[in-house]
C-alpha cells in the first residue's frame, strides 16, 4: 500500500521507483529518519531511503550546472529543501511556495514564521529573470513570490491584531480576516487551516 509510510505520499512514495532506475536519492537528514523510524506505521522499504542526507546545504556539480540544495527552517514540514540551479537561474521552492494557501503541518514541526523566513530567503536568491518552480501551481517569477510572501505576511499581521484583542482561533476564523484574498488563494482546501496556523504562530511568539 502506498499510504503505509508516515511521509507525505506525494513527496516520498515514488522513492523506490526512482531507486530502481539507479537514481541517487538525496534528502534532508530528517527524511531518512522519518522513513526508517516512523512514530507509527511501517518503515519504508530500504530502496525508498535517501542515500545522501544533509542538515543545512549541499552542492552538486553536473551537466555544467552548480546546484545548491538548502534547508532554512521548518515550513511545510521540518524536512523542506529548496534547490537552486545557478547557471539555469531556476529555483525549486518545494511546498514553501505554492499557488494557494500553503499547508503547514504542525505534526511535522511546520511553522508559519518559518514560511515567512524561507520565502524571504528565496526572494534573496531570486534575480529579476529567475524561474521559480512551486510545489503546486504554475511556474512563477520573483514578483510572484514577493506577492505570495506579502499575502502571508499580511495575513499574519491581521490575525495578530485580532489575537491581541483577545479573540480565540474560532473567533478569528469567524471574523474572516482573509476574505479579500480567498478568491485568489483559497485553493482546494480553503482557508481555515492557514488561519489556524497563523493564530498558533502568534500565540507562540
Amino acid at each position: 500500500m502506498l499510504d503505509r509510510y508516515p511521509s507525505h505520499r506525494d513527496h516520498a512514495d515514488g522513492n523506490a521507483k526512482f531507486a530502481e532506475l539507479e537514481t541517487l536519492l538525496v534528502a534532508h537528514d530528517t527524511v531518512r529518519d522519518r522513513l526508517e523510524n516512523p512514530p507509527q506505521g511501517e518503515p519504508a522499504d530500504s530502496l525508498a531511503l535517501p542515500i545522501v542526507t544533509f542538515a543545512d546545504r549541499i552542492t552538486f556539480h553536473f551537466n555544467g550546472e552548480e546546484v545548491e540544495a538548502f534547508h532554512i527552517v521548518a515550513v511545510h514540514t521540518d524536512e523542506d529543501v529548496m534547490v537552486y540551479f545557478k547557471k539555469s537561474n531556476v529555483i525549486h521552492m518545494e511546498d514553501v511556495f505554492v499557488g494557494h494557501y500553503p499547508i503547514i503541518d504542525s505534526s511535522r514541526n511546520g511553522s508559519y514564521l518559518g514560511l515567512l523566513e524561507s520565502l524571504n530567503a528565496g526572494i534573496e536568491h531570486a534575480g529579476p529573470d529567475i524561474k521559480i518552480i512551486p510545489g503546486y501551481g504554475p511556474i512563477g517569477d520573483r514578483e510572484d513570490m514577493i506577492e505570495f510572501r506579502d499575502v502571508i505576511q499580511d495575513m499574519h499581521n491581521r490575525v495578530s491584531a485580532l489575537g491581541d484583542e483577545g479573540m480565540t482561533s474560532e473567533q478569528v476564523i469567524a471574523a474572516n480576516p482573509k476574505a479579500d484574498y480567498d478568491g485568489r488563494w483559497a485553493g482546494p482546501r480553503g482557508s481555515r487551516a492557514i488561519i489556524n496556523a497563523a493564530y498558533q504562530s502568534v500565540q507562540d511568539q
